[in-house]
């Protein structure tokens, strides 16, 4: 059962206490224990026993999940995640496998933030609904070709920490000032592309905005999946254990939920526009009082004299800092 991990541990009698066993694990030398536990109330729980020198983090609040700091010594700072409510026992069961892998690339140091973007990624996997839409989920295959190429580029790192997007930020990469704004059409037969309203193409002179435009085509029996993306940029990544955790939390929060009957694409080509005074576009001085919320169609047939190479877009990155939050 995925509650096992539990299974033998007594509930405690005294008040405000925890009934405790140590989880073994793979990194022996580690300065930091991981416990299963029990409090007085049969709840079950997971307890984190940190050095004192470990830096305090503000972590996500969950409805069925509470997560207190625990008084275990005055050599140590404990974090306790406790489990509320008993019908989502499994989920807390795999959360918990989650943590505890996530702890064999930490310090007693650094645990705290990689328990911290792994509680983010399953507060969105927890709130997630019936999946991505068709047009979300293109959305996000044209996203992944992007960062599939920046990779290479500025590191992992840099590219995957860049992917502000699904984190509802306004570009969906930034790279200090410059952006780049993706979107997805049906390719040179179909040269256009919606934009969500005047503020999504708006720049100031301080910043650079580039637009990246994926063509694609739909139920390619020889195409790729965002199953199949995914993959290949986990492999791309390697053994960069942040970079991967930040690319969870990303994927979690965009939606994606691994082999949810994704569909097939074939990317029929890519292309590159700088978003300047020449490209076609509503900006909000442009419009009258009393109009917002626009969405309108660019014709990209109309933006070559806009078209950039992306030698361009790498240069205009090469001032990107790769330094680790």
């Amino acid at each position: 059962m995925a509650t096992d991990r539990w299974k033998g541990i007594k509930v405690p009698e005294q008040a405000e206490a925890l009934s405790t066993r140590l989880i073994p694990r793979s990194n022996d030398d580690a300065d930091f224990d991981i416990l299963s536990a029990k409090t007085a109330e049969g709840r079950l729980a997971l307890l984190i026993e940190l050095p004192s020198s470990a830096p305090n983090v503000v972590f996500p609040h969950f409805e069925a999940i509470e997560i207190q700091k625990w008084s275990s010594g005055e050599d140590k700072s404990s974090i306790l995640i406790v489990l509320l409510d008993n019908k989502v026992a499994d989920l807390f069961s795999s959360l918990c496998d989650d943590i505890i892998d996530a702890s064999k690339a930490a310090t007693g140091l650094t645990m705290p933030q990689h328990l911290k973007r792994r509680l983010e990624k399953w507060r969105y996997l927890l709130r997630r609904g019936e999946g991505m839409s068709a047009e979300q989920e293109r959305g996000l295959f044209a996203e992944l070709l992007l960062l599939r190429r920046l990779i290479p580029v500025v590191g992992a790192y840099a590219a995957v920490t860049s992917w502000s997007g699904p984190q509802k930020a306004p570009r969906d990469f930034s790279f200090g000032s410059v952006f780049i704004e993706v979107k997805s059409n049906g390719g040179p037969q179909n040269p256009y592309v919606v934009i969500s309203s005047e503020n999504q193409l708006n720049s100031s002179a301080q910043e650079k905005l580039f637009l990246f435009v994926a063509g694609l085509g739909s139920g390619a029996a020889d195409g790729s999946s965002i199953d199949d993306l995914v993959e290949e940029i986990f492999k791309t990544i390697g053994a960069d254990v942040v970079a991967l955790e930040e690319f969870e939390l990303r994927l979690a929060a965009a939606g994606y939920v691994a082999s949810q009957n994704h569909g097939t694409y074939d990317c029929l080509g890519t292309a590159f526009y700088e978003v300047d005074e020449n490209f076609p576009r509503l900006t909000p001085s442009q419009l009258p009082p009393g109009v917002m919320r626009t969405k309108y169609s660019v014709d990209l047939s109309y933006c070559e004299d806009c078209s950039a190479d992306e030698s361009e877009v790498i240069t205009a990155l090469g001032g990107v800092d790769g330094e680790r939050g």
